[in-house]
């Protein structure tokens, strides 16, 4: 019994995996945010397993990567998700291999990089324009981020990245459509 598991060729993987927010936001997925007016909430959730050669698999929610630094993608069905990386609630399950010596890092890395100040790091994340759903779990390509700006009057972070203009322009189709 072979289990299907749909594979993503790079020409498509660009429409569906710029971020986890916009894999929402480019069908629709989110809805105006009660934290900042501007800002979008993702109502699917996403999950990513990240596979690295002899590392133990990362797992998160909000993945920020440029598609070009991706060596193969997949979406295993919900019996093999299940059987291999357990039961986990999500709308839409990847397997996401990064090509090798891509660096990733946690948002505390982020934070750091940055120099964000500790009293602000449990503020809720926003990452260009649309609200995470589970920021303590975010992952990003070193490289991905341009920006952190925390919002101290409103108690939000923004982590800014190299896509926010392509993000913008897929928000307002989304909306336009």
């Amino acid at each position: 019994n072979i289990m299907k598991t749909k594979i993503i060729n790079s020409k498509n993987l660009f429409i569906i995996l710029v971020l986890s927010c916009f894999i929402n936001v480019c069908t629709a997925q989110t809805v105006p945010s009660s934290l900042v007016t501007g800002v979008f909430k993702q109502v699917k959730s996403s999950l990513y397993v990240i596979k690295i050669n002899n590392s133990p698999n990362l797992i998160t929610r909000d993945l920020i990567i440029d598609p070009k630094l991706i060596e193969n993608i997949t979406m295993p069905s919900n019996e093999e998700f299940k059987k291999t990386y357990g039961d986990i609630k999500a709308d839409v399950k990847m397997v996401v291999t990064p090509k090798q010596g891509v660096k990733l890092i946690n948002l505390n890395q982020i934070f750091d990089k940055f120099k964000i100040e500790k009293e602000y790091r449990n503020y809720p994340i926003i990452v260009d324009r649309v609200e995470t759903i589970d920021s303590k779990t975010l992952i990003s390509e070193e490289r991905s981020i341009t920006n952190v700006i925390v919002n101290k009057a409103k108690k939000y972070v923004e982590i800014i990245t190299i896509f926010y203009k392509s993000s913008m322009d897929s928000r307002k189709k989304a909306i336009n459509q």
